[in-house]
């Protein structure tokens, strides 16, 4: 029990619970980074897509952007933060307009 006069704390962090929350957020960063990385490709893609002649080419990679948008996509209502979240749903609406 407490000492008189300190709060009660019902979520006391234990060394196993401090290790999990630590897990969670790298888990959390690699899955931004990688949902970057990977528009980071489908931009390049894209921009590959537009320099070619060759429309057997050009409809290859068009395909490859977009089976790279629905990833992001689904993967990204995995993200906990809202800002990192957004900033993921930005640049996939960006690449979407790209395509057009």
């Amino acid at each position: 029990m407490p000492a008189r006069g300190t709060p009660r704390n019902k979520y006391h962090m234990t060394p196993k619970s401090q290790g999990l929350n630590e897990h969670q957020a790298r888990s959390q960063k690699a899955l931004i980074e990688f949902l970057h990385a990977d528009l980071d490709l489908c931009f390049t893609m894209l921009n590959s897509a537009r320099m070619t002649r060759d429309p057997e080419h050009r409809r290859s990679a068009v395909d490859k952007v977009l089976a790279g948008m629905q990833v992001v996509r689904r993967l990204a209502v995995r993200i906990e933060d809202p800002q990192a979240a957004q900033g993921v749903c930005h640049r996939v609406n960006e690449l979407e307009r790209a395509l057009d």
